[in-house]
């Protein structure tokens, strides 16, 4: 057992950098989804554990079959991915569940908002360390489950176009899905009911979305005719290969962030979308796009810290060394953007810079390198 613990690491959850503790909600919705909601509070509370739903384990299993299928690998059996993610049910997600959410310490007395959308296989939890820093700044976020088919047998696909026909069809609903969290979380009656408390107010001047992968692929299409999404954009490494490009090129005029992954570079097809996504949003100033030198697709995910030594293994990520690293210039480049976001009036100029500034600065006070590579 010792010589396990010592060749597969299991890293300490960091602490969020906020001022706030944060606390969490979760519940389904009948006939639609599960959602996890993060927010502030100073109350503490009892844990949970970090296993969001009984299939998540079958989920890394199916992806892992399925990508192997694709690169034409013998991928190992399910039960071995399965069983790698057992010890997840002795983990604990680092949150107070159902804590009393604090009143809102902004000058309207309102909670900005934040709706995520993750990525093919994942789930409400995997990317909780993202999700506290931004709740511990004082961010209400939801954190929206998609069940899809994620293993579609890959010898019975037809061509790439076929596989791309079928995912883009989960893209459609997936979109519905986050547009109908939407509903709930801009109807302030259902929130407050949620919160139990007639002290909550949502910001829907400040309302943002954001996704990963597949997630991101979402949330980009969604954010072009969802007129409720004011604040802006926050894409992680997005997905865009079955995305509309009639819809996916069109102008959003808000923040947008497109942190992307050296890794996912590699990848020709999806590489064009995202710059041309990016060139016809960079026009307004207002968006910042660009990667972490040596960065991989799954780096903005909890496993860097659970799955270290396992995830280089399978080439999912570059160094163990690197994992405090990722986790500060990741939470300090998203909380820069979205502190500025919070700010922007329309008309100003110099939102780019200010972001940048931000970010150097939080990353010096943690006297981490700076290995951003901006997109001109």
């Amino acid at each position: 057992m010792v010589v396990l613990i010592r060749l597969f690491p299991i890293y300490r959850y960091p602490n969020p950098s906020g001022k706030y503790r944060v606390g969490y909600k979760g519940f389904t919705i009948p006939e639609l989804t599960s959602i996890g909601i993060y927010y502030p509070t100073t109350e503490r509370t009892t844990d949970i554990q970090y296993s969001p739903c009984p299939n998540s384990n079958q989920r890394l299993a199916d992806v892992m079959k399925f990508f192997s299928d694709m690169d034409g690998q013998k991928a190992l059996p399910k039960s071995i991915y399965k069983l790698s993610l057992d010890f997840l049910r002795h983990q604990y997600l680092g949150v107070n569940k159902d804590a009393q959410i604090i009143k809102a310490e902004t000058a309207d007395g309102k909670f900005p908002v934040i709706v995520f959308s993750h990525g093919l296989s994942a789930n409400i939890h995997i990317y909780s360390i993202l999700l506290k820093e931004w709740a511990s700044h004082g961010f209400v976020v939801f954190s929206v489950d998609h069940e899809e088919e994620i293993d579609l047998e890959f010898s019975k696909l037809k061509s790439h176009e076929h596989h791309m026909k079928l995912r883009n069809a989960q893209l459609e609903v997936r979109k519905k899905t986050v547009a109908k969290i939407l509903d709930i979380v801009c109807d302030q009656a259902y929130v407050q009911e949620i919160f139990k408390t007639q002290d909550v107010s949502l910001n829907y001047e400040k309302l943002f979305l954001s996704g990963h992968s597949f997630g991101g692929g979402t949330t980009a299409e969604l954010m072009v005719n969802e007129k409720r999404i004011t604040g802006g954009l926050v894409l992680l490494d997005p997905w865009f290969e079955c995305n509309d490009e009639n819809v996916l090129y069109q102008p959003i005029n808000k923040p947008l962030l497109v942190l992307k992954s050296e890794e996912f570079e590699t990848n020709t097809n999806n590489r064009r979308r995202v710059k041309m996504h990016t060139e016809m949003n960079s026009k307004t100033g207002l968006c910042l796009a660009g990667h972490f030198k040596n960065s991989m697709h799954n780096d903005m995910t909890d496993t860097i810290v659970f799955m270290p030594r396992e995830m280089v293994i399978f080439g999912m990520l570059g160094s163990v060394q690197e994992v405090e690293s990722l986790i500060i210039r990741q939470a300090a480049i998203t909380y820069s953007f979205l502190s500025a976001a919070l700010k922007y009036k329309e008309g100003e100029t110099g939102f780019k810079a200010e972001v940048l500034d931000k970010y150097r600065e939080r990353i010096s006070e943690f006297n981490v390198k700076d290995t951003l590579l901006v997109a001109e």
